[in-house]
């Protein structure tokens, strides 16, 4: 009875998806810098051209394959204002609205009486 209507981890999560959407700049940053280390190690171990092109070439294709995947999965993760949106309309159901329609007719009942009851004392 006392727990929350909404798991507060979802918007945690919601925080988290939505900053998902830098992970391909920082994947194509991050494969520029592990080239170059690639590059700076295998000079430093006298790696020769071939093993070089086979280091860089497998580094390269990594990182594109890894950048093209988090840019297909990037298109279907929706917006923060989208997924509050989601949230607030799997919470409204029609028995919600029922309920809430209800409570809003009592107290605008319970208004109206009383602004009836102090108009009367008014004119007392």
């Amino acid at each position: 009875m006392y727990e929350p209507i909404i798991d507060p981890m979802i918007f945690y999560w919601i925080d988290i998806l939505e900053k998902a959407g830098s992970l391909p700049p920082f994947t194509l940053l991050g494969g520029f810098l592990g080239g170059v280390f690639i590059f700076i190690v295998c000079t430093l171990r006298d790696c020769t051209d071939k093993q070089l092109g086979k280091y860089l070439g497998t580094w390269g294709a990594f990182v594109i394959v890894s950048f093209l995947i988090l840019c297909l999965v990037n298109v279907f993760i929706p917006s923060k204002d989208t997924m509050y949106k989601m949230l607030i309309a799997k919470q409204v159901t029609p028995h919600n609205l029922q309920v809430t329609g209800e409570t809003v007719d009592k107290a605008l009942d319970k208004v109206v009486e009383k602004i009836i009851k102090i108009t009367q004392e008014v004119k007392k």
